[in-house]
Order: C-alpha cells, then structure tokens, then sequence
C-alpha cells in the first residue's frame, strides 16, 4: 500500500447522513414516512468505486444491549451509551469501512457532503469542525488512542478508544445539509452544547444550507442557528411545519390518531331524580356556549357513549369526561371539547426537495426524487399557495403539548360543525395540542410561546 503521502487515486466522495433524535432508516415497524435524512442518504448516487455513502442512526435508537429501540437516557440527554459520542464513533466507523474498499489508498482526493436533522444536524456540525481540526483516522496508521492529539472532542481519530495517525490526503467539505439544527446535549432545552462545537465558520456556512421549523414551539426545542446577528445570506430560511415536518418521520393520519385541539370545558351536575344543570367555562364565544350546552343538556338519561358519538358525527367533536365529585346525590363530571386535526404526513416532501436540489447545484451526486415524492411535493407546495387555514389544517402538525383551550379560533359553519373561524391570522392559530394523560413536561411550549433562537456561537 502507498505511504500516507503518496496519491495517486481519483477523487473520492463520501456522504455522511446523521438521522435525528430516535430515528433509524431500519426501524419499519410503524407506519412513518422515512426521515429526509434517510431518503437523502437512499438518493445518494454510490458507485462502489468513488462515491461511497454512511449512515448514521439517530440519538439514542440503541438500547444499552444493542437493540434496535429507544435508550431513555441517551434520547433525553443526547449522551450515554448510544448518544453523541457513540454516533461520532459511528461516523467514523463507516469512514474507516469505506477506506478499506478504497485502492489505491489514499485518493488524490476526499469530499465530505454531511447532512444532518435535528440532534444529527448538531452532530453535522461538530462532525465538520472535527474533520477541520483533526482530521480523517488513516486506517493504515493505528496508534495508541492516549497519544492522539486532541484539539476537539470527540474527533474522528479516536475510535472506541483505538487511535489513528492523521489521513494526509487533501480534503474538502463538498456542502453541509441541516434540518432544524436541535443540540441541547445534557439537560433538554440549554445552550450549552458540552463538547460539541455546532458553531460554523464563514467558510462552511457559505456552503450550507439549514431548513428551519416556523411552527416548532417547544421549549426543550430551541433552534441553533448558523448565524451570530450577522445578515441572513439566504443560507438559512424556515419552513412551515413542526419540527418533525421539516425533517420528515411522521405516520399518516389515521382515525386512531389524530391531534386533539382543547376547544371548550363544561360541567354537568346530573341529578339523580331527573334534570342537569351545565355550566361552561367562561371566556366561549357565545355560539359554541350554546353548541356545548345543546350537547349536555340531555346528559341525564341518556348514554354517554352514545351523546359522544352524536357530537362528533354531528358537530366534528370529540367529548372526554371524568368524575369530579358527588353532592347529595348528584354525579358532577367535567367535560371537555375536542376538535380531533388530522394533519398528513407529506409536508417534508417540500425541505426534502428544497434540500436534494440545492445540494445537486453544489455538486453533490444525487439522484431525482421519484415520481410519486416529486408529484406530491408540488401537491403540497400548490396547497400552501392556496388557502392558508386549510393549509394549516391539513399540513402543519402541533408538536407543543398543553392545556390551552382555543375556542375563540372556532366557530359554526352553517350545518352545525366546528371549524376554524374565517379570517384568522397565523398568529392566532393554536400552537399546542392536548394530550389525554396530561402530561406536558417533555413537549411543553416556551414561556414566551415563540421559540428560543440559539445563535452559531451564543445565546440569542
């Protein structure tokens, strides 16, 4: 084999593609839609010979036997047996399997196209700055790990504690694909990213380009952008969507799981001997007080199966109640209103196609998008320049979980249903979901209820 200075091959090109947080490109056991960093990696034009690819699975999909689940702490916290580190090792793992297939060895020359979503795109990021800084691990050259000079942490050339001489060999980072980036290594939601360098040189930024969430409000989902105040060069540009609608990976919408919009809450005293007393919550537009009021008055007497049936056929409500207390008789239950969103799962379709072109301008070897995905992109992109509550209603998933009530973004259409009020801004629309266990910690929104805006290098 050539010594490390010696070159004599073609140029060789490797795409390196980080999934986000809980994902995996093997994991079919659902119904969700591959992530865009999976199909990505699936266009990635391989030729066994100069253009190799290497897929790194998500944070935290491995538990600490190796199966192919979720790990609790390394999703939470982004470390542990299966968190940052390990996905660096992985990384540099697949660099290593495609060395050895690679002759003569070393090539005149490597390019790196990284992509990357949500906590892989944090990874993207310090992937590029750990390349930069320390360079590839020539498989030719193992040394021990301890005598590896280390000016970032983790680096490639230190492997599950086996070390590597430094590739000398010319390297160029071809272009950096991100999908939302979301570090928040160690406790959710912080800026402090521990040994992970996101922060981007003005160099890698000019030829990167970020898609971001417009509609992610989670407070444990802060966004790290690429900039630090400076102006936006068109690198960077937000999407509609959640942050799962940008980066792809949600389930279509079935009637088993829809998205529930807390519209209205009411109390009924049932009383034994006949008759019910309703008291809505105040602040209900004085249309759906009487809708809510019409749907309980016959409470008493009649099966409560059979009235939550009849409000949602009727009235596209869905009724949860529970038990409060008991007085003399008298059965108090709390109940409230529901609006069920049923929202696609094909909104990614659009940065995946936004993402795939622009890298294609950059060089980097992709094929086209197949005719179905190319087709029901333009479907949605030609929704989105249509109505926009319908664009909303269909698209947009609500990925901030709490107990918001939003009836005055509702009203009556002429048949009786509740919709969405006509005229309404995007400002006005909900921003959280309801979940039946009440459990908001994990997807609870920002204080402010926008997003928190991390910049390249600090706190925004």
């Amino acid at each position: 084999m050539p010594s490390s200075t010696e070159t004599g091959g073609p140029d060789l090109r490797i795409g390196i593609f980080f999934d986000g947080t809980g994902n995996h490109k093997d994991l079919r056991a659902t119904a969700a839609r591959p992530t865009n960093i999976a199909a990505l990696y699936d266009l990635y034009a391989t030729d066994g010979q100069s253009v190799f690819a290497a897929y790194v699975p998500g944070i935290g999909v491995y538990d600490s036997a190796g199966n192919l689940r979720g790990d609790p702490l390394s999703l939470a916290t982004g470390l542990g047996k299966s968190g940052g580190y390990a996905r660096m090792a992985d990384a540099a793992e697949g660099l290593l399997a495609v060395f050895q297939r690679v002759w003569p060895f070393p090539p005149a020359r490597i390019v790196l196209d990284v992509f990357g979503f949500s906590r892989g795109a944090a990874l993207a990021r310090h992937f590029v700055n750990a390349v930069l800084l320390a360079g590839l691990p020539d498989p030719r050259r193992p040394m021990d790990a301890s005598a590896v000079p280390r000016p970032i942490r983790p680096n490639l050339r230190v492997i599950r504690n086996q070390g590597y001489g430094r590739l000398d060999c010319p390297l160029e980072i071809g272009f950096l694909g991100l999908f939302d980036t979301v570090g928040s290594f160690g406790l959710p939601g912080n800026a402090d990213e521990g040994d992970f360098d996101v922060t981007l040189g003005p160099e890698i930024v000019a030829r990167t380009l970020h898609l971001t969430a417009a509609n992610e409000y989670r407070r444990n989902f802060p966004l790290r952008s690429i900039y630090d105040g400076a102006p936006n060069t068109g690198n960077e540009a937000a999407c509609p969507g959640a942050h799962g609608d940008v980066g792809g990976g949600y389930a279509p919408p079935g009637a088993a799981n829809p998205e529930h919009i807390l519209v209205g809450a009411a109390e009924v005293s049932a009383r034994r001997g006949g008759g019910s007393t309703v008291y809505v919550f105040p602040d209900t537009p004085p249309e759906l007080e009487a809708l809510f009021r019409r749907i309980l008055a016959p409470w008493h007497g009649r099966s409560p199966a059979a009235l939550a049936r009849e409000a949602l056929d009727k009235h596209g409500l869905v009724l949860r109640r529970a038990p409060q207390a008991a007085s003399e008789g008298d059965e108090i239950l709390r109940v409230r209103f529901f609006v069920p969103k049923r929202t696609r799962e094909t909104l990614g379709l659009v940065p995946l196609r936004c993402m795939r072109d622009s890298a294609a301008r950059h060089g980097v070897p992709f094929r086209e998008l197949d005719p179905e995905r190319e087709g029901e992109a333009s479907r949605v992109a030609a929704a989105r320049a249509g109505d926009p509550l319908a664009f909303w209603r269909d698209y947009i998933h609500l990925s901030a979980v709490a107990d918001t009530r939003y009836s005055r973004c509702f009203s009556l259409s002429a048949d009786g249903r509740v919709i969405l009020r006509p005229g309404l801004t995007e400002a006005d629309l909900p921003k959280t979901r309801h979940i039946a266990d009440g459990i908001f910690l994990v997807d609870g929104p920002a204080a402010s209820g926008r997003r928190v805006i991390f910049d390249n290098g600090r706190k925004k």
